[in-house]
């Protein structure tokens, strides 16, 4: 508090001033704002005339040092009085919107009966002029002794307060539709179109672009109409201005843009993802389904997220402008250029490389023999290599073209570990093994190129085949689905490492299991078509597995094909666990095109499958029932085993067969050694035999997995309920047969006792 001799030099210095400034005084200045004078009342409501202000005419919640209060009356300190005209009209219009909003009447209400201090509510009144309030014997007015009636009825007593304008307010944050003052632009009158009526916020179409339906990244097709509703609902109807920008800023994450070596001045700074929650999870989509989804402007998201404290710590994180340097200090000179190439590619040449296996027109393509699945990683270890020989390194655009240029790529399949190797790892077998193992890996790696060289010469067609990994059908991502039974479907690829072409055998449970048969049927159809084609002999390259491959069944099934067609076929197995077959990136591409789809039927794996690939040529698909496949395991065999030994059914089969013409089987232990017919005696059959087929009609599924298709016939679309009410089953659940046949072999068993 200032001394009466204080204030008494202040009293004479403000005489002093207020007489040579022309200064309004503080009713003058109340006068202005609430349009007292003749010029305001013809553009705003009708409000009560009158001398002077006292409590009742506003009320507000003011915690501000620079007024003073006593008496009921308010005053103002030196240093608000000392402002301009045009500063204090600012101080106390922003007292009036205080005034206006409705929290703040809200808040009186509930600070009602309670002791508060002077700071929390304090009452306005008009300050004459001239007035000093004496600050040594100040008395403070209570909350208790200001009037609180409804927030309706101050809002009505408010002589600056328009209802309509509250309620647009009201609507604007609501998303109704309203009448807004549109801004007076240069050359238009007040008059001419200054209100207009803005439409409601309405929820937009979901997005239908095709990169986010086929990418991996937005899941836009994954959120439903009832739930874009939902969180449209919530947006506008439940959240104040307040909660929208948290909702907002929640939903978007803000990253700074990696730089490229040289930067140029339109490169953007930062990238933006936008997320949609639903319940626990946030779904990423693209920006125009965020939008789309809660009825907001492009305008409107940019200028909150400006104010976001992400954006704002992304945005410190920016690096500052590099000073001008020469060609030397920033790698521009030809030299340095040229420098850093060739550092680039004898890093990449040092990496160990893996041979062919994508699918396009050249076999030249590598891949590199690495852990690593992603280049963003390979490019962060090239950045520590620079480092370390002190080069500064090329950038990423560079980077991935010389790869191109390299024809280099990363081993992206997904495949189990060898069963040696991780032997090895854990210590059960010794190293001799284990480099005996490398060794055959080696050497049918070097088999495998060289036929390939050899059949773009023309000399023979080369293809190989595998199984693909097994799919279920309903694919639902629906929590009651996961203990449930499902449909088995298999596909067996076959691949043409000359043309590229790729065949794709679909089949479910209900068509066939998985026996020697099955596949030696879909050999035998896809060689068939090929020698058609064009008559030369045939090269089989697969893994040692003795059901698909390397079996006396479709041993004698393609000799009797080689027979039939007068052509040589055949078979090379490579190493388990390293064949490295090109199926394998068919399989990878259909992986990758089914993504997180809902699958309802069989048929749907055909349909997407031939999309997985659209250069050279789609793949080809085909979905097989019971009756393609033929029954070559008790008729017309020529050879009643394929061991070497006789009585010797070993796993370590031969890693070479030959079928001739004249019915002639040869084989290979290694690679490296010669020939040799088989030593058992072929039976003389009678050529072209017949095959029978293998069934003759559905297999039947089990009584347990029928029951919970059944059940899961409720989450996925009713025209496909017709595949699943026709699935053929057997009457008994499994347990059931079980026991039925345990219990028979005891009866067996007792009588067999009885009779002897």
């Amino acid at each position: 508090m200032a001394s009466d001799a204080e204030r008494q030099n202040d009293d004479v210095t403000g005489d002093e001033e207020s007489s040579d400034d022309d200064k309004l005084t503080f009713q003058e200045i109340c006068d202005k704002i609430f349009g007292i004078e003749e010029k305001h009342r013809r553009q705003r409501p009708p409000t009560r005339t009158k001398d002077k202000y006292t409590c009742d005419d506003f009320t507000t919640s003011l915690n501000d040092p620079r007024f003073i209060i006593e008496d009921g009356e308010v005053g103002v300190s030196d240093d608000f009085e000392a402002l301009d005209n045009e500063t204090l009209c600012d101080e106390i219009l922003s007292i009036v919107r205080m005034v206006n909003s409705n929290e703040s009447l809200n808040a009186t209400d509930d600070l009602e009966e309670e002791e508060t201090p002077h700071t929390d509510v304090t009452v306005v009144k008009h300050f004459v002029e001239g007035e000093q309030p004496d600050l040594d014997n100040q008395e403070f007015v209570q909350s208790s002794e200001v009037d609180n009636t409804s927030p309706r009825s101050q809002l009505q007593d408010t002589p600056c307060l328009n209802n309509t304008r509250y309620e647009t307010k009201e609507d604007t944050m609501m998303g109704n539709s309203f009448t807004g003052c549109r801004r007076i632009l240069p050359g238009r009158t007040r008059r001419s179109g200054r209100y207009v009526q803005s439409a409601a916020r309405t929820l937009q179409p979901p997005c239908s672009s095709t990169r986010c339906e086929e990418g991996r990244y937005n899941m836009c097709q994954e959120i439903s109409e009832d739930e874009r509703k939902t969180l449209f609902d919530t947006f506008w109807k439940k959240m104040s201005w307040g909660e929208k920008r948290a909702f907002v800023w929640s939903s978007i994450d803000v990253d700074v843009t990696r730089k490229r070596f040289a930067p140029r001045e339109s490169r953007r700074n930062f990238t933006f993802s936008y997320f949609l929650k639903l319940g626990d999870s946030r779904l990423r989509v693209c920006k125009g389904m965020f939008l789309r989804t809660i009825g907001l402007r492009k305008s409107e998201v940019s200028y909150w997220i400006e104010q976001s404290s992400q954006y704002i710590n992304a945005k410190n994180q920016l690096p500052d402008d590099d000073p001008p340097s020469d060609g030397l200090a920033s790698g521009r000179s030809m030299g340095t250029r040229r420098m850093r190439r060739e550092f680039l590619q004898s890093f990449l040449k040092d990496w160990p490389k893996l041979p062919s296996q994508c699918c396009q027109a050249s076999s030249a393509k590598q891949f590199l023999q690495t852990d690593i699945r992603r280049m963003t990683k390979l490019y962060s270890i090239y950045e520590q290599k620079c480092k370390e020989a002190n080069q500064i390194p090329i950038g990423r655009t560079w980077f991935d073209q010389t790869c191109k240029a390299m024809e280099l790529t990363l081993l992206s399949t997904y495949r189990d570990k060898c069963n040696v190797c991780l032997s090895f790892d854990n210590g059960t077998i010794d190293e001799n093994a284990y480099n005996m193992h490398n060794e055959q890996e080696e050497n049918a790696q070097k088999e495998k190129e060289n036929d390939v060289l050899n059949g773009y010469k023309g000399k023979y067609h080369v293809i190989c085949c595998d199984l693909m990994v097994v799919q279920m059908v309903p694919r639902l991502k629906a929590t009651a689905s996961y203990h449930k039974l499902k449909i088995s479907v298999h596909n067996f690829i076959v691949f043409d490492l000359i043309t590229r072409d790729a065949m794709n055998y679909w089949f479910d449970e209900t068509g066939s299991n998985l026996s020697a048969s099955c596949f030696a049927t879909c050999l035998v159809d896809y060689i068939t078509e090929l020698v058609n084609r064009s008559k030369k002999p045939v090269l089989i390259f697969s893994d040692g597995c003795e059901r698909r491959s390397r079996n006396v069944v479709i041993a004698n099934a393609l000799l009797h094909l080689s027979v039939t067609l007068d052509v040589e076929i055949t078979q090379k197995f490579l190493e388990r666990g390293h064949s490295r077959f090109e199926c394998d990136t068919v399989y990878n591409q259909i992986r990758e095109k089914l993504g997180k789809r809902d699958i309802h039927l069989p048929s749907q794996y055909c349909a997407l499958a031939a999309k997985a690939r659209v250069r050279p040529s789609p793949y080809r698909t085909r979905y097989l029932d019971y009756s393609f496949f033929k029954d070559y395991s008790q008729t017309s065999m020529f050879y009643p085993s394929i061991h070497p030994e006789k009585r010797s059914p070993t796993n370590s089969g031969p890693r070479f067969m030959k079928y001739y013409p004249s019915g002639k089987i040869t084989y290979k232990l290694t690679f490296a050694e010669d020939e040799s017919p088989l030593p058992m005696r072929g039976e003389t059959i009678e050529i072209p035999a017949t095959f029978p087929n293998l069934y003759t009609e559905r297999i039947p599924l089990s009584h347990d997995k029928w029951k919970d298709l059944q059940e899961l016939k409720d989450l996925i679309p009713t025209d496909c309920h017709g595949f699943y009410d026709n699935l053929p089953y057997i009457k008994e659940s499994i347990g059931s047969h079980k026991r039925r046949e345990t219990e028979e072999n005891v009866e067996t068993e007792e009588k067999r006792k009885r009779t002897s």
